[in-house]
């Protein structure tokens, strides 16, 4: 949702520094939000379940601009549908490894999310327990 978020903003914002550089005849509110409203379409059907493997870097860096801490994080991210919208997508990450230690039980986790997910009483409880998984995994 937070990804939606930041490319509908950015697409504004996109759209409305061309009309600036190129300064074509101005475009009305309407027609910019109706074109945001195609790229959410077109990027939710490019992104609709989604699986990948996902490597992620993060650097914790000393007032001098050196590393002072890195850890990497292998993981299956998963994008899927939300069972109680339609058009809705939420994310998973499945965290595989941690600095090349591999996390045990990690599909059983997984599975237990998606089995959750078919019982979930709604959608923001659903997220509460993605983000909770996350933080007890790493």
């Amino acid at each position: 949702m937070i990804r939606l978020a930041i490319f509908l903003l950015s697409t504004l914002l996109f759209f409305y520094s061309e009309s600036l550089a190129q300064q074509p005849p101005e475009l009305q509110l309407d027609e910019i939000l109706s074109i945001a409203r195609d790229r959410i379409e077109t990027y939710k059907s490019a992104f609709r379940n989604l699986v990948a493997t996902e490597m992620r870097r993060f650097v914790v860096f000393d007032r001098k601009g050196q590393i002072k801490k890195s850890r990497t994080v292998k993981s299956n991210f998963i994008v899927y549908p939300l069972p109680q919208t339609t058009g809705m997508a939420e994310e998973f990450r499945q965290i595989l490894e941690v600095d090349g230690k591999v996390i045990s039980k990690s599909e059983v986790r997984a599975e237990k999310f998606f089995a959750n997910l078919l019982n979930s009483v709604s959608n923001d409880e659903l997220r509460k327990k993605s983000w909770m998984k996350a933080i007890v995994m790493i």
